[in-house]
């Protein structure tokens, strides 16, 4: 824009005037034309090329300021949904076998060999790894909603799931 400024725009003029005679005689009609060009001699629109060239190289290091900023959040989410999902399978690989383990505990205590004392801690303990396996599927579903918000579209990702076993589903006999 500062450049199309920097060159002359020419301007032209018509005028229609009636002017009267000082003896006396009737006014006459003038039709005036002119033409005017302005010469850009001093400033030739420098100051104003100036200021666009400047305002261009400020836009142009804001906007990759921007990207590198945007590249930088990607790969930080990225990273924390992958770091979720590898806490999700180490949680569900501990939660497989303490599963199994109580299932062996409650046929232990039905047989007599067992109290009821060792049952109640192993299943406290497999509670608390349900629960720290709940909120590591929370903390990879907020990093997927997260990502797909940085992203603006979703993902395809599913979560590592934790082995089903008849104690898991439908709790202890």
């Amino acid at each position: 824009l500062a450049a199309r400024e920097a060159i002359p725009s020419p301007s032209v003029s018509f005028q229609v005037q009636r002017e009267g005679n000082p003896a006396g005689e009737l006014a006459q009609w003038v039709m005036l034309g002119g033409m005017q060009v302005p010469l850009p001699l001093w400033r030739r629109g420098r100051p104003e090329r100036a200021r666009a060239e400047a305002e261009r190289t400020i836009a142009e290091a804001e906007l990759a300021a921007d990207g590198a900023l945007l590249e930088g959040e990607l790969r930080s989410l990225a990273r924390e949904l992958h770091t979720a999902a590898e806490e999700v399978e180490a949680v569900a690989a501990e939660l497989a076998p303490l599963d199994r383990g109580i299932a062996e505990l409650e046929r232990s205590f039905e047989l007599g060999e067992i109290d009821l004392l060792d049952v109640a801690l192993a299943r406290e303990r497999l509670f608390l790894v349900r629960t720290e396996h709940l909120g590591a599927l929370a903390r990879w579903a907020n990093a997927r909603t997260r990502l797909e918000a940085l992203i603006g579209d979703t993902i395809e990702a599913t979560p590592p799931r934790a082995p089903m076993t008849p104690s898991t589903n439908g709790g202890p006999r």
